[in-house]
């Protein structure tokens, strides 16, 4: 059976191909957005904003956050573009955000780049130019425990206990969905795109876990992670035929898709 999140990952490359989309201007820009990808460290940024100011919210990889305080005055819109200038109070150090976008349905996107100065003892002068793309709302944010996850290395052995920490930790996340397989509990966030399934016991690569996420910077492509507590061997042999079922099951789901944009395409002809 073909996973739903699999068939997620393939319809995002055909739904702008369906649904019209529109330009964000004006008050559009105004409210919540997190990045959806950032060359600019920390990866996960929130944006808060209204005609009255805002605030800027950088999350670290250990969780922690940095706020920026915006005021009024260091947020513009004009027209088709968004306008973010923050300098820091009594320091030689400037963000500036340009950002432009558009809207399928309620779903709104942004994108452009955070220009960043620094005062070199001549004033402040502009150093780089860094990419970034935010989505309205803040429900694809990925929660600490799913990034943690995959910030990890590929492949990861761990100390005795972590798989179960991991596990404890997955239940208490808003929004995760769990579903069971005789050798696999499976703990999904579909507002991220994201599932990380632990084996059972009774699996010879217990204790150990998988798991699968849309790609941040390739809505079309997805990444793996995994962790395992006993032998290598064990644990390798079930990665791997892990990853073999999912590409299956991604071909699979590509050809459903495939055939949906078609019926509706026709059904689009026939009106």
């Amino acid at each position: 059976m073909i996973r739903l999140i699999a068939i997620l990952f393939i319809f995002l490359i055909f739904s702008g191909e369906v649904f019209a989309s529109k330009t964000v201007a004006g008050a559009d820009f105004y409210g919540t957005w997190s990045t959806s990808s950032s060359a600019l460290y920390p990866k996960r940024q929130i944006l808060k904003l209204s005609p009255d100011g805002g605030r800027w919210t950088q999350i670290d990889d250990e969780g922690g956050e940095r706020a920026y305080l915006l005021s009024k005055s260091d947020i513009a819109v004009e027209d088709d573009l968004l306008i973010i200038d923050y300098k820091r109070p009594n320091e030689g150090f400037r963000l500036k955000l340009i950002l432009g976008g558009w809207s399928i349905g309620e779903n709104k996107n942004i994108f452009g780049t955070v220009y960043m100065y620094q005062d070199r003892g001549e004033g402040l002068s502009l150093f780089n130019g860094i990419p970034i793309s935010f989505k309205s709302g803040v429900e694809s944010m990925p929660p600490q425990i799913f990034w943690a996850f995959f910030s990890n290395a590929e492949i990861e052995h761990v100390e005795t206990g972590k798989v179960k920490e991991l596990e404890d930790g997955l239940k208490s996340v808003d929004g995760i969905t769990v579903s069971e397989s005789p050798n696999s509990t499976e703990y999904s966030l579909k507002s991220i795109g994201a599932y990380i399934s632990i084996t059972k016991p009774s699996h010879a690569a217990y204790p150990s876990a998988i798991g699968v996420r849309q790609a941040p910077e390739n809505p079309a492509a997805i990444e793996t992670a995994g962790i395992y507590e006993g032998a290598e061997e064990d644990f390798k042999e079930y990665y791997k035929s892990y990853l073999q079922d999912l590409e299956r099951q991604k071909l699979e789901a590509k050809s459903y898709m495939e055939e949906l944009v078609k019926k509706i395409e026709a059904s689009e002809v026939l009106e």
